[in-house]
């Protein structure tokens, strides 16, 4: 039977042997099968609602269908993470179905010079370099749009900030490096977050009375305030009566905080829910078996996880019915052995604490109309029900993947270790060569004649041979052997297989900042940066669009769950810290959520600083007395310390915004303050849909305030006038005079260490 996975296939030789051949590499590796069985989807009847063992077993039939299509690339995952750890004199043992360190006598010299750790670095810093924060672009030009759009920006930056994000990039990444797929799951925990306290209320219900003027004749009821007046004769008398309504009493409802016995009021304690976030380790990934990741149906994720953190997640009652079990598919724990047991990557993991908790989701379909959710752990159902991103994602899975290396018809990708490893292979056994030779051969060996008395030639420096000339043999002393070097082929193999690593790889000298030889300009450096780049764009695009696929999922989660205001957090413009309040409301509709690839590729620091400096110098960044343009500059340049009057002024206009808003403080123009950078403050929040939410007398506070300033502004236009007719004629000494004076208003501004 012969099972097609793209270019490669499954083949089973026996009723026990898997084997694995690859038509890219032309290997051929065997895998003991015989607890590996499973079916598809489509094979299996779906259990009832709450058939707890028809559920679990249902979930690991298709478990390990799906595990049968990526166990020969476990064995290169497994590979790259031992060559990374410095283990690399390793061979494959087929029927541990585990790696063993080499059988090699102890005389036999085992080198490592580790070039792979190098790789694995520089790597992971072109992938993870630049600001990888979401972005939100406005659904439309219009005023409103155009502010959700910013606050969905905040909001991204607030959760990237929050939830570390960046850590969660850099182990995926990682991930990819090794294993040559990028794996990204979100979704929304109602159980995580801050711990809220609501107030238990009691309500009451009173009849509601009201004063009228009554005609006792009629029994009609009129205002109270035409009591004591005469109509038809009778005078309306003003009463308390019950008040009606459709002809039904009317009630007033009022709610009141509970207490307890002791007069102490009572709080429910909730979780106010949070977005999450993590990088799948691939080898606890196992998605239906297809040859592109949009077509996947259904995948489940397994997670190593104790009984005491099961019984916190899903209650009480699982207690006493979880217990242990095998946790290395998950490539944790020790996975190299030895003739004595396990070795390197024994970790913390241990059999006796730990189960599987397997999360299993299918995307809706004709068998799942609102697709599926089910979490199993052992032979026990935790939860089943539909999918949990039917609003979020439209159904799809929560995960985003995307391979180093797209190899076509096949789904799961390849990293650069399956090239490098064969090469460091090389230059390990060429340096066993080496030290060997040195060993054996480099240092002379000496022929010593029977009878010679000459026991022992001792190595030292100086050292004195006595030798008995009337010995038998007559005449003939000991006399050394040369030693045989090596060729120098064998230095020039290294040599090149060294360069082939890095060549392959693209790891190139030039990325890590190291000016080549004969390369002395900026241009040809950066000639040599982009053709050094370049090798990576396709690789780089495909993970930037998979950071943002996850980016905007999270802003969706917020969009959805986030129905009371929450605090946001953000370092804003000027490096300052700003916070809104906003709901999900404040944000709905925006969709468009992005990572900036100029900013993400950026490999060479000190190449931006050199642009930058030179377009500041000549002038292209615009007036160099302008403070907000100086401090532009030193925020690309990332020179912290510094602060100018810029910065300074635009703190002191941002608190006298909260003053007028929050505080209802009257704020006064400042004797000190620099005019155009609290006027551009001022504007701009005018010019925001959050003015426009503000009661009538804060906007006109800070409408009054901004036209002080605009006041000041075209006063200080005024001088600058009046100076430029004064020094008309007087020749350049008088003007610059009057310019250094600051009677232009842009006199240079003074920097300050923070």
């Amino acid at each position: 039977m012969i099972r097609p996975i793209g270019e490669s296939a499954w083949v089973v030789a026996s009723t026990h042997v898997l084997v694995y051949r690859s038509f890219f590499y032309g290997e051929t590796m065997a895998f003991d099968i015989s607890s590996i069985e499973g079916s598809p989807v489509h094979d299996l009847d779906i259990p009832g609602k709450g058939d707890e063992a028809n559920w679990a077993s249902y979930v690991d039939e298709i478990l390990a269908y799906s595990r049968g299509a990526k166990l020969a690339h476990e064995f290169h995952w497994r590979e790259a993470l031992l060559f990374l750890g410095d283990e690399q004199w390793i061979s494959w043992n087929s029927t541990t179905q585990a790696f063993r360190r080499h059988g090699l006598d102890d005389w036999i010299p085992t080198p490592v010079t580790n070039y792979i750790q190098k790789i694995h670095d520089r790597l992971l810093d072109i992938m993870t370099a630049g600001d990888l924060m979401g972005q939100a672009r406005a659904s439309s030009s219009r005023a409103d749009d155009i502010d959700r759009g910013k606050a969905a920006s905040r909001v991204l930056r607030s959760l990237y900030q929050g939830l570390d994000t960046a850590d969660t990039f850099d182990e995926a990444a990682a991930w990819c490096i090794l294993t040559g797929n990028l794996i990204l799951f979100s979704n929304y925990d109602t159980r995580a977050g801050k711990l809220v306290k609501i107030p238990q209320m009691d309500i009451r219900e009173e009849q509601a009375y009201e004063d009228v003027a009554m005609n006792r004749m009629t029994g009609e009821r009129h205002p109270a305030d035409f009591a004591g007046q005469t109509m038809n004769g009778v005078e309306l008398e003003r009463e308390n009566v019950e008040m009606m309504q459709d002809g039904k009493p009317v009630t007033n409802v009022t709610r009141e905080h509970k207490k307890g016995e002791n007069g102490e009021p009572l709080y429910d304690e909730l979780y106010e829910g949070q977005v999450v976030e993590r990088a799948t380790n691939p080898f606890g990934f196992f998605p239906q078996p297809r040859s592109r990741w949009k077509d996947v149906d259904y995948a489940i994720e397994v997670e190593a996880t104790t009984p005491d953190e099961v019984v916190s997640l899903f209650g009480s009652k699982w207690r006493g019915k979880i217990f242990a079990e095998d946790i290395s598919l998950l490539g944790l724990g020790a996975y190299l052995t030895n003739q004595h047991g396990h070795g390197l990557m024994q970790n913390y993991y241990d059999a006796t604490e730990f189960a599987l908790l397997k999360f299993f989701r299918h995307r809706p379909s004709d068998k799942f109309p609102e697709g599926k959710y089910v979490c199993t752990i052992g032979g026990n159902l935790l939860y089943e029900g539909p999918i949990d991103t039917l609003k979020t994602k439209d159904g799809e899975l929560p995960w985003e993947l995307t391979q180093y290396r797209k190899i076509p018809g096949e789904l799961w990708g390849h990293g650069p270790m399956r090239s490098a490893i064969p090469l460091q292979k090389r230059i390990n056994s060429i340096d066993s060569a080496i030290i060997h030779n040195r060993k054996t051969m480099l240092n002379p060996r000496w022929m010593i004649p029977n009878r010679s008395g000459v026991r022992i030639i001792e190595g030292r420096p100086a050292s004195i041979i006595r030798w008995d000339s009337h010995s038998l043999p007559r005449g003939v002393e000991p006399r050394p052997i040369p030693g045989i070097p090596l060729p120098p082929t064998i230095t020039m193999e290294r040599e090149q297989a060294l360069r082939d690593l890095e060549d392959i790889t693209g790891t190139l000298d030039v990325l890590s900042g190291r000016q080549p030889s004969g390369v002395d300009t900026l241009g040809q450096t950066e000639i040599l940066l982009e053709q050094a780049a370049k090798r990576f764009a396709p690789m780089l695009k495909r993970v930037k669009r998979t950071f943002g696929r996850h980016e905007k999922h999270k802003l969706r989660l917020a969009q959805e769950h986030w129905a009371l205001e929450r605090s946001v957090k953000t370092i804003g413009e000027d490096s300052i810290t700003e916070q809104f309040h906003y709901k999900g409301a404040d944000f709905a509709g925006v969709e468009d959520v992005y990572i900036d690839m100029e900013a993400s590729v950026n490999l060479s620091e000190a190449v931006e600083v050199q642009k930058i400096q030179i377009a500041y110098d000549k002038g292209i960044l615009g007036d160099a007395r302008n403070p907000e343009v100086r401090m532009k500059v030193l925020e690309k340049l990332k020179l912290s310390g510094f602060q100018n009057e810029f910065t300074i002024d635009a703190e002191r206009a941002r608190r006298s915004i909260h003053k007028i808003r929050d505080l209802g403080e009257p704020v006064e123009m400042g004797p000190f303050d620099v005019h155009p950078v609290h006027f551009k403050i001022l504007t701009d929040y005018i010019k925001s849909a959050d003015f426009e939410k503000d009661p009538k007398d804060v906007q006109e506070s800070l409408m009054t305030l901004a036209g002080q300033y605009q006041k000041a502004m075209a006063q200080q236009a005024q001088q600058a006038q009046q100076a430029a007719m004064a020094t008309k004629g007087a020749g350049p000494q008088a003007e610059n005079a009057v310019v250094e004076s600051g009677a232009f208003g842009g006199g240079q501004a003074p920097e300050t260490m923070q």
